[in-house]
């Protein structure tokens, strides 16, 4: 998980996000979402899921990829493309 740590913590900043916010749309507790960010504490399969849903990127987009360098345009067009290919899934 290459950049996990790091990814889901400027994803939450980038939407001005305090940690207990995201926390509890996720239904996790603020210290378990703290350990994730500073990456002390790994997730497994479901929590990656649960994150790559709420962030609306893939699982392999949040483990593998350096959002930080990604510009906000590219950043709301995987969003959209993530929101397009699950939409389209859940009404087939």
């Amino acid at each position: 998980m290459i950049h996990f740590a790091t990814n889901i913590q400027l994803l939450r900043k980038r939407k001005k996000r305090t940690q207990e916010d995201v926390a509890a749309g996720m239904g996790l507790k603020r210290s378990t979402l703290s350990a994730y960010e500073l990456g002390t504490v790994e997730p497994n399969l479901n929590t990656l899921v649960i994150f790559s849903k709420f962030y609306r990127l893939s699982i392999d987009d949040l483990i593998r990829e350096d959002i930080g360098e990604w510009s906000g345009f590219l950043l709301d067009e995987k969003q959209r493309w993530y929101n397009g290919k699950f939409s389209a899934a859940a009404t087939s």
